[in-house]
């Protein structure tokens, strides 16, 4: 593992390889261990809100799904670049999963939501164990049931599309009460399937991307300037 700063915020870089390893040993210690995926407006958003910064730094494994965060990082291998766009960490680990018939439950933070993701895993991986669902918001009585739901289901695994705020809250208010062993985050505005974006949608990604190319070049550069 590698530690990297990025526009100020610090972040675990791990092989293919490494990283997938770390998962099987989450899923034998008995406690609830986060993957959080990285992309480009996750990281905007976290430059200038560091309770979203913080969380990112307190997940135990983060992966990066844009090729543009390897390079602003100084990662230029091919093989790493390829990996990060095609999401192949999260296509092998769901092939994992999938093998040996862990139970996976989703969870979103609306109805539409959950119908985007469990859609999007079945074009990955239509043979997932999914043993449960359930939509965490706002609404506290709403949230017990799932987590209630949860711990009859025992799943082995959470895939949680989100705000990053929905998460945030699951994690730091709930995670003790939660009997599940690795909890995969997976930001709402990161396309797992392939599917063809929006106009409004690459609209917005290619003002994220502008802001992330000129914010982590001035970080950079002021770096540089400090020395």
């Amino acid at each position: 593992m590698k530690k990297i700063n990025l526009m100020g915020i610090p972040l675990k870089d791990m092989f293919l390889r490494e990283s997938l390893q770390q998962v099987e040993v989450f899923l034998k210690n008995g406690a609830l261990n986060s993957v959080i995926y990285i992309n480009i407006p996750l990281l905007v958003r976290a430059k200038d809100d560091e309770e979203i910064s913080n969380w990112i730094q307190q997940a135990d494994i983060t992966v990066f799904g844009d090729k543009d965060i390897l390079k602003a990082c100084g990662i230029t291998a091919r093989n790493r670049i390829d990996e990060a766009q095609r999401l192949v960490f999260l296509t092998t680990l769901l092939g994992k999963i999938s093998y040996k018939r862990y139970s996976v439950f989703l969870i979103s933070d609306s109805d539409k939501g959950l119908e985007k993701i469990q859609s999007d895993l079945d074009t990955i991986r239509g043979d997932l164990n999914i043993v449960g669902t359930g939509v965490y918001g706002t609404d506290e009585d709403i949230n017990a049931g799932v987590i209630n739901k949860i711990n009859s289901m025992v799943p082995r695994v959470i895939i949680m599309r989100s705000s990053e705020k929905v998460c945030m809250q699951l994690m730091t208010k709930d995670r003790d009460m939660i009997n599940a062993e690795v909890i995969i985050y997976l930001p709402e505005d990161l396309n797992i399937a392939s599917r063809k974006d929006s106009v409004r949608e690459r609209f917005i990604q290619k003002i994220y991307h502008r802001v992330f190319k000129k914010s982590a070049s001035q970080y950079l550069n002021n770096i540089k300037d400090a020395h």
